[in-house]
């Protein structure tokens, strides 16, 4: 789930004026939660929110995951912007 929560996030930060063309990177994990499992063919519901503009390229992403309705994983993600 991080894995695909990653690049939710940079594609969250990739929509925000003034970032086209630049590359997101996953540069830390804070408070992840794994709440649920989900199985291989399950349809997982990717969120991402910037919770925080750090400065210097640097964003805090809150991010979570679900299966219908029941939330399978939440965290912070930190991402940085070159």
């Amino acid at each position: 789930l991080v894995e695909s929560l990653a690049p939710a996030a940079g594609l969250l930060l990739l929509t925000m004026p003034g970032n086209t063309g630049k590359t997101p990177y996953l540069a830390g994990v804070r408070n992840m939660r794994f709440l649920r499992q989900a199985g291989p063919d399950s349809n997982i519901l990717l969120r991402a929110a910037l919770s925080q503009d750090a400065g210097n390229g640097l964003y805090e992403c809150s991010v979570s995951a679900y299966l219908e309705e029941d939330r399978l994983a939440a965290g912070v993600f930190l991402m940085a912007l070159r």
